[in-house]
């Protein structure tokens, strides 16, 4: 089967910094990056950004798009997944989308200051479903802009923008749900967290994998 090449060729611009762009816009997406949340399940983003602002559309807002908090020290589970026994891991232990680092450290230690504390928390906590920023006069993006009636026009134009998009492509968050990202095995080591509320309250939602159970710690 041949995959045909679907982009467009930046060498022009390169070339000559006044040349007119290729396109209006560029794409970006996301789905796992470490083994950092419960069944090391993903955090799926997509994105588009123009000359004025980026769109997100974080398709399982439920998620820590940093990693969920803190994780398991030790657990094992039954032949069926259940868990078995498990030993709590410290507050503030996980946050695994966000490699080991000084920064994290500090925000983590000084999380009760008043002046850095807040930092913590624009780094790790979970994200609505959709964020906008107008990366001109805010390109720090801290001023999310999503659901501003002001700016409905504008996010109504870049969503659709991308999903349109996304389905020309043939992405699998828009065209089946995307749960096929989910069953890719992770070849490096896992780490395992409790079972999230959303989990808990509708367990047909989470994804299916096989790969994932037949590596639980078995009791």
């Amino acid at each position: 089967t041949e995959f045909p090449p679907v982009g467009v060729s930046l060498l022009s611009e390169l070339k000559d910094p006044d040349a007119a762009p290729t396109r209006p816009f560029v794409l970006s997406g996301r789905e796992r990056h470490s083994s950092s949340r419960y069944n090391s399940l993903g955090y799926p983003q997509r994105a588009i950004r123009t000359t004025d602002y980026l769109y997100i559309h974080n398709f399982r807002a439920d998620r820590w798009p940093a990693g969920t908090p803190s994780k398991y020290s030790k657990a094992t589970y039954s032949a069926n997944g259940s868990l078995v026994k498990s030993t709590d891991g410290p507050d503030h232990g996980g946050y695994h989308d966000i490699d080991a680092c000084p920064s994290l450290d500090f925000l983590i230690r000084y999380r009760e200051h008043p002046e850095y504390g807040p930092f913590l928390g624009m780094s790790v906590d979970k994200r609505p479903a959709e964020e906008l920023f107008d990366i001109r006069t805010d390109p720090a993006c801290l001023k999310n802009l999503a659901g501003n009636p002001e700016h409905a026009a504008v996010q109504k134009r870049l969503r659709d923008q991308l999903m349109e998009s996304l389905k020309r492509t043939g992405d699998a968050r828009v065209l089946d749900g995307g749960d096929i990202w989910e069953t890719y095995p992770r070849v490096s080591s896992l780490r395992w967290f409790a079972t999230p509320d959303w989990a808990t309250q509708n367990p047909e939602t989470v994804p299916k994998q096989e790969w994932l159970d037949q590596r639980r710690p078995k009791k």
